[in-house]
């Protein structure tokens, strides 16, 4: 993928080309700029508001070029025309418009509409009030070769003839029946005889010999958009001065310089023996487009760097810059500012350094950042509040330290000074300065903690006491009811004490709701409850067995430590109980609820629970070996930090549930439902997910060897450097789903999987099996095939770009409208495939690769590598 680093203010665009056996990478840099009325520098402005203006101004296409370097400047002009205003008000119905860059300039009269009339003569105009100056309103029409778009030829669909409303001064539309050169200053179409004449001879030949690139007899002038008589003479520095004269609704004469900056391009290579060194593209002002009513101009600089390939597959990093024309920045600035913005760590808060590719003193002007910036302003406002409020907190907490005799400074109860909002171009700098900050008071935090503790450790063996058995432990031990009695009993009785308790019970209540809460989220990272004594275990066992003889409800109940071994409780009620570290091996609790229930620390070896409902409920670090949980509803479930060795999990939902440092060492998960699940970092290698619905899930660094999907739902899931060489997705169902290129699918059943739209963009399928499989659509760049199985597969459509196939088997493949330029085929088994329309140009082929009864007919075999060109990249790939 290429990395692309670049300014606000400037757009790049890149386009491959061939010429003469050679290819190229071409290069355009556009800065986009505000003129200014009263002939100040003009203002450069975001490439996003260029790419916002530009489809609103040309609704049929925004082609404002075509991506390829020009031997010869040019200006073109998007406007309409104003005339000046008469006594009453109203605009003249013509006027003569001027457009000047550098030496070059031009003039056009346009008129307001007009007709010829049956008296042989021209109606009057109307007023020529933002007379678009296009080529519809240029002398042509149906049929004229050098502008069909225009008007005058002869009388519309309406039986009205029309005249043209933009002329040469010398060549006016004096009469109906006389023909005139169309005249205009906009993009001529690439098909029209001015342009025409100069694109080449696609032919026969060329197909067999320079297709894509452009035919030997190109002439370079095709890709000059503008009129010639808007060519310049001499290079563009950027600095140029510019007139444009009745083209604005308010300012009838706009003129100025060009905003004196240039861009530049340097380009990182692939190519072995580069160490990733950047290399310039040099570029040069080849365009300039005036869109006077809108008061923008853009500035278009060409460049190309030569490649090796056709597609330029070795250019892998490009870096846009602007500076001042006089005031160039060495090469070692730039090599450094792509450095940074490679680190690792930091490499994204440097690549808003913007500075570090423009010059000083530029401000970006646009609507969208004013924007912007007055929803911070607001922000701003908000935190003021926000600190002011905090400051209140500090003073109290001041005053509460002075009350108990203690001195706030030295406890450092104190308001931190406000830190100055940094400008824009400092905030990596800040944000840098503030992360390293962070992370050393974090390290200084957790040195005094660990000094603490040691100091605390030492003092209690000092004077003979266990912190670990003193530790909290279990439950927790607030309660509302109990606390509500105490401060009973420390009231004075009085008339307004029931509301007042019945205000401090409600606060009792949420306190205890809020402990309840958190001990349910975190059970499993404290210490394990003590267990239970035996005969207190035995009476609570007894009690437990007489309740659930009773149908009574068990829930919300503390059963911390509780004796449940092979009890029957199927369908009971625990739901919000607490049940840690209880004991429920070889127990039955099919259909039971633990709803939001404690079983942090308890052990569930052998538990049968069919069915049974764990929504929401704490199982972090329990014991799970042999747990039959078919059909269980786990949604929202924590099981942090379990085992799951030889536990079935059949049919379960498990959507929601948090497995962070589970161990799966065998589990049966067949036909479970965990749409849009994140597995993180799990080793799934002996687990059995075959018919599971995992729409949208998500497999990230997880290790998947072995891994039974066959049959899953796994459409729009993701895999992310994942280890799933050998993975088991016999007709999967992946339709749309994306594996990164980090992920090794080498070796992996896919045989009948249903994966069309699929990206598996660059991803090892080494000796992978897809017989069968459906690929229509898939994106399959880069993607490594060699000695994968794929009989029968449908690769409709699929974009197989410089896949290698080296060694697959293709036979009975369907490849129709498949593209696999530059593909690698060596000794590639072809054999009865439809390779109808597919795009089969530049692959690399060898004396082994068979076609043979294959469809070609209509297949692009054109250009062809050569026999030297194919040995030379046997030669490369099989080193590589």
């Amino acid at each position: 993928m290429l990395t692309v680093y670049k300014p606000l203010l400037l757009g790049l665009a890149t386009r491959p080309i061939g010429f003469g056996g050679r290819f190229g990478l071409c290069v355009s840099a556009m800065l986009n700029v505000a003129l200014d009325p009263a002939g100040g520098p003009p203002l450069p402005m975001t490439d996003l508001s260029l790419w916002t203006l530009l489809p609103q101004e040309m609704p049929d296409g925004p082609l404002v070029d075509e991506g390829v370097a020009k031997l010869q400047p040019e200006f073109l002009v998007h406007g309409r025309a104003y005339a000046p205003r008469e006594a009453d008000g109203r605009r003249a119905g013509a006027c003569a418009v001027r457009a000047q860059l550098g030496p070059v300039a031009k003039t056009l009269l346009v008129h307001g509409r007009r007709a010829w009339s049956a008296v042989d003569r021209s109606t009057p105009p109307e007023a020529c009030d933002g007379v678009p100056i296009d080529w519809a309103h240029a002398f042509g029409g149906p049929g004229h070769a050098d502008n069909p778009l225009g008007l005058g030829l002869g009388a519309g669909g309406d039986g009205i003839h029309w005249l043209p409303q933009v002329e040469h001064p010398g060549d006016r539309a004096v009469r109906g029946d006389r023909p005139i050169a169309p005249a205009g200053l906009g993009r001529l179409d690439p098909m029209w005889p001015a342009r025409a004449r100069w694109r080449g001879t696609y032919d026969a030949a060329w197909l067999q010999q320079h297709a894509p690139g452009f035919p030997p007899d190109i002439d370079w002038r095709h890709f000059n958009l503008a009129p010639q008589d808007q060519w310049l003479p001499a290079p563009l520095r950027g600095d140029e001065p510019y007139l444009l004269e009745n083209l604005h609704p308010e300012h009838a004469l706009l003129q100025g310089r060009l905003p004196g900056l240039r861009a530049r391009c340097f380009a990182r290579y692939r190519r072995p023996g580069t160490g990733g060194a950047l290399k310039e593209v040099p570029l040069r002002l080849g365009t300039v487009w005036f869109l006077p009513h809108a008061l923008r101009a853009v500035l278009i600089f060409h460049g190309l760097a030569e490649v090796d390939s056709d597609d330029a597959f070795e250019v892998d990093g490009l870096m846009g810059a602007i500076e001042q024309v006089d005031s160039p920045r060495e090469d070692a600035h730039y090599a450094q500012a792509w450095d940074r913005r490679q680190d690792p760590r930091h490499g994204g808060l440097h690549a808003l350094r913007e500075r570090d590719l423009m010059p000083d003193g530029i401000a970006a002007t646009d609507a969208e950042l004013d924007r912007s910036r007055q929803s911070l302003a607001v922000e701003g406002l908000q935190a003021q509040a926000q600190r002011r409020r905090a400051q209140w907190l500090v003073e109290d907490a001041r005053l509460e330290a002075r009350a108990q005799g203690l001195d706030p400074d030295a406890l450092g109860i104190c308001m931190p000074p406000a830190e100055p909002v940094p400008a824009p171009h400092e905030l990596p700098d800040y944000l840098i300065a503030q992360q390293e900050k962070s992370e050393q008071a974090v390290k200084e935090a957790l040195e005094r903690a660990a000094s603490q503790v040691m100091a605390a450790e030492d003092e209690a063996a000092a004077q003979g006491i266990d912190l670990a058995a003193a530790a909290h432990r279990g439950p927790p031990r607030f309660s509302a009811v109990v606390a509500l009695q105490e401060w009973l009993q420390a009231q004075p009785a009085g008339p307004a004490t029931g509301q007042a308790a019945e205000r401090q019970g409600l606060l009792f209540d949420k306190v205890e709701a809020a402990e309840r809460q958190r001990y349910l989220e975190t059970a499993h990272a404290q210490p394990p409850a003590g267990a239970m004594a035996s005969e207190a275990a035995a009476r609570l066992r007894q009690d437990i067995a007489r309740a659930l003889a009773r149908g009574m409800p068990l829930a919300a109940l503390d059963l911390t430590g509780a004796d449940l071994r092979g009890m029957d409780l199927r369908g009971a009620d625990f739901s919000q109980a607490w049940l840690e570290r209880a004991d429920l091996r070889g127990a039955n609790a099919s259909g039971a609820n633990f709803s939001h229930a404690v079983l942090a620390h308890a052990d569930l070896t052998g538990l049968v629970a069919v069915a049974a409902r764990f929504t929401g409920a704490n199982l972090g670090r329990a014991a799970l070996t042999g747990a039959v949980l078919d059909r269980c509803d786990l949604r929202a479930a924590i099981l942090a930090h379990t085992v799951l060795d030889r536990v079935q999990l059949r049919g379960a939902l498990l959507a929601g549930a948090r497995w962070e440092e589970s161990r799966w060492l065998q589990v049966d998960a067949a036909e479970a439902q965990a749409e849009g699940q994140a597995f993180i970092g799990l080793d799934l290698r002996h687990t059995v997910l075959a018919g599971a619905r995992l729409a949208r899930a998500q497999f990230i660094g997880c290790r998947l060897a072995g891994t039974d999907l066959r049959g899953a739902q796994l459409a729009s899931a993701t895999f992310s450097g994942c280890e799933a060489a050998g993975l088991r997705l016999t007709g999967a169902h992946m339709a749309q789903a994306g594996v990164m290129a980090d992920c090794d699918f080498s070796g992996a059943w896919l045989d009948g999987v249903q994966a069309p739209q699929a990206n598996l963009a660059g991803v090892r399928l080494r000796g992978a099996h897809l017989a069968q499989a459906q690929l229509a659509g898939a994106h399959l760049r880069l993607a490594d095939l060699r000695e994968a199985a794929l009989p029968g597969a449908d690769l409709r459509g699929a974009l197989l770009v410089r896949a290698r196939l080296d060694r697959a088997d293709l036979q009975r493949a369907n490849l129709m409208k498949a593209v696999l330029h530059n593909a690698a085929l060596r000794a590639a088994d072809l054999r009865g495939a439809n390779l109808h329309a597919a795009d089969l140009s530049r692959v690399r082929l060898d004396g082994d690769t068979r076609f043979e009864g294959g469809l070609l007919t209509r297949a692009r075999t054109w250009p062809r590598l050569g026999p030297q060109q194919q040995a030379a990249f046997a030669a490369a790939e099989d080193a590589a």
